[in-house]
């Protein structure tokens, strides 16, 4: 178990990708409720991983078995919402 001391997109994305490979079960406590953590997430779990709690202050990832992700043909990521920001601010 994970508490971050704030909710950080960073942080959490991160913790997420570790956990991915690590053994056994992670929970991140306290976690960013951004939509980049949801679509991390509907990422890996395209990948074969098992998460749940994504969106919420609460993150279950369970490790894989093995040291590599099952393949996906294809995935679309969201947009960027700070580049958007940035765009209509210029």
């Amino acid at each position: 178990t994970i508490t971050l001391p704030f909710p950080s997109v960073g942080a959490t994305e991160n913790l997420m990708m570790a956990a991915v490979l690590a053994e056994g079960e992670t929970i991140l406590e306290n976690a960013a409720m951004e939509p980049e953590i949801d679509d991390l997430a509907d990422f890996l779990i395209a990948h074969g991983v098992n998460i749940e709690g994504a969106g919420t202050s609460r993150i279950v990832i369970q490790g894989t078995t093995t040291d590599k992700l099952k393949p996906t043909k294809s995935y679309r990521v969201i947009g960027d919402r700070m580049e958007a920001a940035t765009y209509i601010i210029a």
